[in-house]
C-alpha cells in the first residue's frame, strides 16, 4: 500500500511505533530525532535491509516503512514482502524526490 508525504510525516509526529527501511535516504534534517524510540528500527543502506529482512520475518504484522530515491524499488519490495506474508508494509508513493515536492523544497 502506497502513503504520501504528509501520511508519513504523520506517522513520524505522532510517534507511532515502525520500521524505517530507506535507501539513500538521509531525513535527519526534517526530523532531527529520526532515531526516536518509537523507530524500532532505521536503515539507510540496502546491504543492512537485505540482512534484516530475515529478522523482519519473525513479526509478520509489525508496521514497515518503505522509502527509497523515485518509489520504483520500494514498491517493488513491498509486493514482494506482501507476497511473503507480510501485513503492514507500506512504501512513499514517488519516494524521497515525491515527498521534497508536496514538503515544497524543490
Amino acid at each position: 500500500m502506497s502513503i504520501g508525504f504528509f501520511q508519513f510525516d504523520n506517522l513520524i509526529r505522532q510517534r507511532v511505533p515502525f520500521v524505517l527501511l530507506s535507501w539513500e535516504c538521509d531525513l535527519s534534517d526534517w526530523y532531527a530525532g529520526l532515531e526516536a524510540e518509537h523507530l524500532r528500527r532505521v536503515c539507510r543502506d540496502g546491504r543492512q535491509v537485505d540482512q534484516l529482512l530475515p529478522e523482519l520475518r519473525r513479526d509478520l504484522i509489525s508496521p514497515v516503512v518503505l522509502l527509497c530515491r523515485d518509489g520504483i524499488y520500494s514498491s517493488k519490495l513491498a509486493a514482494e514482502m506482501g507476497g511473503q506474508g507480510f501485513t503492514n508494509v507500506f512504501f512513499v508513493l514517488g519516494g524521497l524526490d515525491q515527498m521534497l515536492k508536496e514538503r515544497g523544497t524543490r
